[in-house]
């Protein structure tokens, strides 16, 4: 591995030490955008991350420091890549999913604007989905557990 990792293993260490748990399944379909031709370089991000998100905190975290040697040790864990590979790529564009993108756009734009008093961005927010746009439950719960 060499340092373009840096970041993804600082927030591995993040969210390791948050317990929070990662599910690659939205990025992971980004990446392929139903074309087969991604399929391996998205299939092997998918085991790199599984290797990395079960190695040693300490590890994780002297790598994202700098000690390019700290996971010299890491290799992808093998997946079963024909048939993921095959469920990866059996569904059509979901036609709603750039919504999320403006609903995330939404949701930084409000959390940096600093007119917005910090306590009632949650609110701002939930009433720019209402009133602008569409109410998506997911991405409220989501946004609050940030804010």
């Amino acid at each position: 591995m060499h340092g373009k990792y840096r970041d993804a293993c600082a927030l591995l260490v993040f969210c390791r030490i948050a317990d929070i748990q990662i599910e690659p399944a939205l990025a992971i379909y980004e990446r392929i955008n139903y074309n087969a031709e991604n399929l391996k370089e998205a299939l092997d991000d998918l085991a790199l991350l599984r290797a990395l998100d079960n190695t040693d905190v300490e590890q994780l975290a002297r790598y994202a420091m700098g000690d390019m040697n700290a996971l010299k040790n890491v290799v992808p864990v093998e997946i079963d890549r024909k048939s993921l590979g095959e469920k990866l790529i059996q569904y059509r564009r979901l036609t709603n999913w750039d919504s999320i993108y403006l609903l995330i756009l939404a949701a930084v734009s409000i959390y940096w604007k600093s007119t917005i008093h910090h306590a009632r961005k949650l609110e701002h927010y939930l009433d720019w989905m209402i009133r602008k746009f569409r109410l998506s439950i997911s991405m409220f719960f989501f946004i609050r557990s940030a804010m």
